[in-house]
């Protein structure tokens, strides 16, 4: 059995209009909605170990934020190019070359909304920004992952929480 965590980067800036997409910082709701989400995640099981974060600036925030309000360390995050990507396949390659029993990815939409439903075979209404799934799947390898070999144990939404 594998778990899988996925959070949905904070709700980002777009008030320049100069910066790239990847360069796009977290917004004041964005910040808020991580000082709500952190604690109800780490509430659902999420530890801070194995954590693995996209690359783009409103994920790496997002990371710092969760980290600073749980008061945990983190030096450890491991910041990947490939999971700036918004394309759901994109991350299954990825996912099929990792180690471990556990993992989180921080990245973004439509890949993580999509993988969601991939693993669960579940229609999922909508993964906002800053929200948060854990899912449990029936494989002994990342290298065995397949569709519908996952199910949702935990799907938690900032709206959720307001």
């Amino acid at each position: 059995m594998k778990v899988l965590h996925l959070i949905r980067h904070a709700k980002s800036s777009w008030d320049d209009p100069l910066l790239g997409d990847i360069d796009r910082p977290l917004k004041k709701r964005g910040r808020f909605d991580t000082q709500l989400m952190a604690p109800a995640a780490f509430a659902a099981g999420w530890r801070a170990q194995s954590v693995y974060c996209s690359s783009a600036t409103r994920a790496r925030e997002t990371v710092a934020e969760w980290f600073g309000v749980l008061q945990q360390d983190a030096g450890n995050v491991h910041y990947e190019d490939a999971l700036y990507t918004f394309d759901y396949r994109h991350l299954i390659d990825w996912l099929s070359l990792q180690r471990g029993n556990e993992l989180s990815i921080v990245g973004h939409n439509p890949a993580l909304h999509e993988l969601i439903e991939w693993f669960s075979a579940e229609p999922l209404a909508k993964f906002p920004t800053c929200a948060y799934c854990q899912l449990e799947i029936d494989i002994k390898s990342w290298q065995d992952i397949s569709q519908g070999s996952g199910k949702i144990v935990s799907l938690i939404t900032p709206k959720m929480l307001k």
